[in-house]
């Protein structure tokens, strides 16, 4: 698997390189508005094969909170990009939250 570095991705060809849509405001460029965060947090309750805001943070080497739905557990992997909770669990989702704000490295 590739590197997830924000240089690599970056340099690589893609429609969703230097652009971030949302409603009626498109940012030139996500990773400084990005980087601003101190985590990242992704609260799915339902099905989702591939999260494009997990992806966004991953790639910008922000620590993740994120729900057990669809495949966010494998692109979590084993703990190595952040912290996977149970859906529809407010307290493990806070608790999750807080322990990486406490502690960013430490997912």
């Amino acid at each position: 698997m590739p590197s997830l570095s924000f240089s690599n991705w970056k340099t690589q060809s893609s429609p969703y390189i230097n652009r971030f849509v949302q409603p009626d405001t498109i940012i030139p460029d996500l990773y400084p508005v990005l980087s601003q965060c101190a985590i990242g947090i992704v609260a799915s309750t339902g099905s989702e094969s591939v999260s494009r805001s997990l992806l966004e943070y991953m790639l910008c080497g922000i620590p993740v909170v994120a729900t057990n739905v669809g495949g966010i557990p494998d692109l979590m992997g084993k703990g190595e990009f952040g912290r996977v909770v149970p859906p529809d669990n407010a307290k493990a989702l806070a608790e999750a939250i807080a322990g990486l704000l406490d502690t960013p490295s430490a997912s």
